[in-house]
């Protein structure tokens, strides 16, 4: 699979919600490995927006982000994104 298949397929959806919405859940995705606490505080956000936003981001996905496997696949998906 290509790595632009790869990102779009697997951040596709949360990047153009970005987009049309002015969100930021990407950065969201980035910042440390989604430890509730220090993401929070690294985007100065209170703990409980911070959960709303991956409940927004599993909503688009339609997945669980506390599942290893999708976690990973989204870490991959973003050191991707870098690379384009």
């Amino acid at each position: 699979m290509e790595l632009e298949a790869f990102f779009t397929q697997s951040l596709g959806k949360v990047y153009e919600h970005d987009q049309l919405h002015g969100t930021s859940y990407i950065v969201t995705l980035e910042h440390n490995h989604l430890n509730i606490s220090e993401t929070a505080k690294t985007l100065f956000i209170h703990r409980n927006t911070l959960i709303y936003r991956i409940e927004k981001i599993n909503e688009i996905l339609n997945t669980d982000l506390k599942i290893a496997e999708e976690l990973l696949k989204i870490q991959l998906a973003l050191k991707i994104a870098r690379l384009l």
